[in-house]
């Protein structure tokens, strides 16, 4: 029997496009956005949503977290050296320290106007109160 040739040739992912899901998955690409990105090296032409599943299936599965976990260990590094922006960052965002500013307005001396601004991160807000 003779083999079948024509048709399309099929798709053999690269380490290097491995690698580009996975960053891309990372950073909170959709899948179809990548696909479309994603050339086949024989037809040199975008390769289909399909395709992406089925021989990139663990980096989509996967990529996020790694790139949250490169990111993590960068961040925990910088903490570790003490610089004062990276503590700063984790403190409000993962401990629920916020920046306050206390505004005294002086029209009168015997009658200020007392002025409180709070700043918090996103993450502080509470559901059901209206997002405030």
């Amino acid at each position: 029997m003779k083999k079948r040739t024509g048709g399309k040739p099929k798709f053999v992912p690269t380490d290097e496009q491995r690698n580009f899901v996975r960053v891309l998955t990372g950073c909170g690409v959709p899948a179809q956005d990548i696909a479309d990105v994603l050339e086949n090296p024989s037809t040199k032409r975008s390769i289909s949503h399909a395709t992406l599943e089925k021989h990139f299936h663990e980096e989509l599965k996967r990529g996020r977290n790694k790139v949250k976990a490169y990111a993590i260990g960068k961040l925990f590094k910088l903490i570790e050296k003490e610089h004062p922006a990276a503590i700063m960052f984790y403190l409000k965002t993962q401990c629920g320290w916020r920046e306050t500013s206390d505004h005294v307005l002086r029209t009168d001396p015997n009658n200020p106007i007392r002025s409180v601004v709070t700043y918090l991160p996103d993450n502080q807000r509470r559901k059901g109160n209206g997002g405030a």
